[in-house]
């Protein structure tokens, strides 16, 4: 495999603690009737963890990690719920979204569709 297929999802800088952390952080927000998280706890996904498996999925290796952390706005500027915020456009990687196409095998509530446009996929 040549080092430009290799996405950044793959490598040891995505920073998944830090998306376990925040996607938890949006599935106990709550605000929903207790027989209402029964039932939506397992199947939706939290944004914030599609937004950032979409776009570490489409980046490149080579992408800093910081400006990833940036983009999908779970660096230290960024406030407690990041889903209630699009990403950050960042010129200097609005080419890739634009470029990719995105399936969405799960066809549940939209949280993949919602974050693909909201990160520009196919624009």
């Amino acid at each position: 495999m040549e080092s430009q297929d290799i996405k950044f999802i793959e490598t040891d800088k995505f920073p998944i603690d830090r998306i376990n952390e925040a996607s938890a952080r949006e599935k106990t927000i709550g605000g929903m009737p207790p027989i209402w998280e029964m039932a939506f706890w397992w199947t939706r996904k939290p944004l914030i963890g599609a937004r950032s498996i979409i776009a570490a999925s489409i980046l490149p290796e080579s992408v800093d990690k910081s400006e990833f952390l940036r983009l999908v706005r779970l660096d230290s500027s960024a406030s407690n719920v990041p889903h209630n915020s699009n990403p950050v456009q960042i010129p200097s990687l609005k080419d890739f979204f634009k470029n990719a196409k995105l399936l969405d095998p799960f066809a549940g509530f939209g949280s993949i569709p919602l974050e693909a446009i909201r990160l520009g996929v196919g624009d």
